[in-house]
């Protein structure tokens, strides 16, 4: 994660992640059928690896970040997401994402997009499942994504550090764009014959050809 200097001045943290926890687990109460899909995604994130338990007397900087759910009913996919409030102050008016480094803007500006439906005969895009948490962050700065957990309140409360990148840190857009870019850069040598087309399919994952034959050609490629 980019962050403004190295020297670094967050507060303690811990003790509003608490008391958020404590005010999440109270809504679960009025509302179970929530507590149970936020369990759930929860779960499968300790499951794929993308966070992992903190022993408490681990020393160094760290971060803890609140987190509370939003409900996309229309969503396909994910009617409940997990989302991590890294603007929240620490004791010293400091939050993670005062001190971290939005990025630049790497995708075509969407006019640029519009004048290309125009121009070209066939168009597609694709999606990326888990995108952000496709990207692993490096491991010493993990503890600057610490969140506090537990299923129950009849449980003790866990530390975990979240080992991807995190959407709610303000760095997270420009990340997962700029890896894809990185990886399209890489590519050119499995892929020799569409290093033009990667780039472009990159930052937006649309892209446009002339000719239906190149669109299967860069579908087949996506696939795979």
């Amino acid at each position: 994660m980019p962050m403004k200097d190295n020297d670094i001045e967050l507060g303690q943290s811990k003790s509003t992640a608490i008391r958020r926890l404590k005010l999440l687990e109270r809504r679960f109460v009025r509302k179970p059928h929530i507590k149970d899909k936020y369990v759930e995604f929860l779960q499968e994130y300790e499951d794929l690896n993308h966070m992992q338990r903190v022993k408490e007397e681990e020393p160094g900087l760290h971060y803890y970040i609140p987190h509370h759910a939003v409900i996309r009913p229309e969503s396909k996919t994910t009617k409940l997401r997990v989302v991590f409030g890294a603007s929240c102050k620490s004791s010293n008016g400091n939050s993670l994402n005062d001190i971290l480094l939005k990025g630049g803007t790497i995708q075509p500006d969407l006019f640029d997009i519009l004048l290309r439906f125009r121009k070209y005969v066939v168009a597609f895009s694709s999606d990326i499942k888990k995108m952000f948490r496709q990207i692993k962050v490096q491991e010493h700065q993990q503890d600057f994504l610490r969140i506090l957990w537990r299923p129950s309140p009849e449980e003790d409360i866990v530390s975990y550090r979240l080992k991807t990148v995190t959407y709610g840190t303000k760095p997270a857009p420009y990340l997962a764009t700029r890896c894809l870019l990185q990886l399209a850069h890489e590519g050119k040598n499995k892929y020799p014959h569409l290093p033009l087309q990667l780039s472009k399919i990159a930052p937006t994952w649309m892209t446009f050809c002339q000719e239906q034959t190149t669109s299967l050609l860069l579908k087949r490629c996506s696939d795979n």
